[in-house]
């Protein structure tokens, strides 16, 4: 038989099940609480991603507005097509950027080894070694950048700064 204690501003009163019923409640209830211990929540997500949307919705698309299934693969198309257009643009423009920067380096490194050389017959051979040093430099920091553009893949796509205007294409 099981007692249950309320209390209620300092005293405490225990009350006894009346009858066997009210017992046979109590003993139900603490049953059904230990069996209720599971419970089991599916959640179905359902996701998908690309230019085009799934064929049934393509398909409740057409029902809903006359051509319009047309409409958006055509869409899809024409984004694929100045994607690839803005792609070709950017690979342009960075060959021509590496063109150019191949040019002036080897521009500095033939002024500096000139004066360099100019220095070194003037008996200024301490100049001379500075202007030959730091046109050398340059052109291994030529060298070791454009090796790392090629086999580093982070610093291959590294956008330039906010403050660099965009290359527009001439041609």
């Amino acid at each position: 038989m099981s007692a249950r204690k309320s209390s209620r501003k300092g005293r405490t009163v225990t009350r006894q099940p009346a009858d066997a019923s009210e017992q046979s409640i109590a003993k139900t209830a603490s049953r059904d609480i230990d069996t209720i211990g599971s419970v089991e929540l599916t959640q179905v997500i359902e996701a998908f991603h690309g230019p085009l949307p799934r064929p049934a919705d393509l398909d409740a698309y057409e029902q809903a507005v006359t051509s319009a299934g047309d409409r958006i693969i055509e869409m899809a198309e024409n984004q694929n097509t100045h994607r690839i257009a803005q792609e070709d643009l950017a690979l342009r423009a960075n060959i021509r950027i590496g063109t150019r920067s191949q040019w002036f380096s080897l521009v500095v490194v033939i002024v500096g080894m000139g004066l360099a050389t100019y220095l070194a017959t003037i008996d200024r051979l301490a100049m001379g070694g500075v202007f030959a040093f730091f046109s050398l430099a340059e052109l291994a920091l030529h060298i070791y950048t454009q090796w790392r553009r090629l086999n580093d893949p982070e610093a291959a796509t590294q956008k330039p700064p906010a403050d660099v205007p965009p290359v527009v294409d001439d041609s």
